[in-house]
């Protein structure tokens, strides 16, 4: 752990109320980042529970920099004041309900390092404690890419894209010495993470997705009621899906899909699907939405395949299977009677 000075990484934690969850995070922090010299920064923002005893007693025990506030700044706040007082060439932002394993930091600063695109925003996979994914990169839509699927590796890839989840996000100095910040706006918190994604990809920077890393994610899921306020914020913000000049290809079928489909233009949505399906790493991820217009469009035959299709692959969340399902045995009913 960096003692002083400038250091190589700074590890940023934001926490509240989830004492529990804390001590799992720093735990996996001390033992599983060996290997790259790191300051680890908390932020106690206005819990009203144990958090703070756990800091001082770590504090004691190492150098961490530590801040305790008596009321909530916001998760957004929180992560500025820990870039504005800690020098450092990288930042990774952890949730407090985040644990890491075997040489998560160094992986990815690997990556980030030898990649050709010279990423300053880099991603990993976070996988819920059952195991399943909770959330690979993000789509254009600013909305969770595999979200619900039995991790048997179909998220492993490594690609670049434009948003990326923040439950575990490395970030170099350069965007911060560009301007970027966390906006506050997003109070107390969700979609700072994509917001700050996009404002860092407006100016240049290149984000990558390293599925081969993986991270827990306990997701307490707390001021989930300001959910759907922080979601329109975003969209009014800006404008979703976005795309910039260099997006990726995935993400620009994405957008486009995604824009065929708020518009009801059935066709295109089948046409942009079948066009892309060599750009989806899981194909179900094409052949979904296919099966989906193709219904809209009383093309029976091909909405029965398409749904076929999405069934064969076992790792499909049970969310989407269900509905698979029963959209496939609507299509059979619809063909047998026309």
């Amino acid at each position: 752990m960096n003692r002083g000075g400038k250091a190589a990484v700074t590890i940023g934690v934001v926490t509240y109320n989830a004492p529990a969850a804390l001590k799992r995070c720093l735990s996996a922090i001390l033992k599983h980042t060996t290997d790259v010299p790191y300051r680890l920064a908390l932020v106690d923002n206005g819990s009203s529970n144990a958090n703070t005893p756990l800091i001082r007693a770590l504090s004691r025990r190492r150098r961490v920099w530590h801040r305790s506030y008596g009321r909530n700044l916001g998760k957004a706040a929180a992560m500025n004041r820990i870039v504005s007082e800690n020098p450092s060439s990288w930042y990774v932002f952890l949730d407090d309900d985040v644990v890491v394993g075997e040489n998560w930091l160094s992986r990815m600063l690997d990556h980030a390092l030898s990649h050709p695109a010279a990423p300053r925003i880099i991603g990993c996979q976070s996988l819920l404690p059952d195991g399943t994914v909770f959330c690979a990169e993000q789509s254009p839509n600013a909305t969770a890419i595999g979200e619900g699927e039995r991790d048997c590796g179909q998220r492993d890839y490594i690609r670049l894209c434009d948003i990326l989840c923040g439950a575990c996000l490395l970030v170099g100095a350069e965007v911060f010495g560009r301007g970027v910040r966390f906006d506050e706006a997003f109070y107390p918190c969700q979609y700072e993470d994509a917001d700050f994604c996009l404002q860092s990809r407006s100016l240049g920077f290149r984000a990558l997705y390293v599925g081969s890393v993986k991270v827990r994610h306990d997701h307490l899921f707390r001021q989930a009621g300001k959910y759907r306020l922080q979601r329109r914020r975003l969209e009014s913000k800006w404008k979703v899906p976005v795309l910039f000049r260099d997006s990726h290809p995935l993400d620009r079928a994405l957008a486009a899909i995604e824009v065929a489909l708020r518009q009801n233009r059935d066709a295109e949505v089948v046409r942009l699907c079948r066009a892309s399906l060599r750009l989806h790493p899981v194909a179900a991820d094409a052949h979904w939405p296919a099966a989906i217009a193709s219904a809209a469009l009383g093309r029976w035959p091909q909405a029965v395949a398409g749904f076929s299709r999405v069934l064969e692959d076992a790792r499909l969340a049970p969310k989407l299977r269900a509905q698979a399902w029963l959209l496939r045995d609507q299509a059979l009913w619809n063909r047998r009677r026309g």
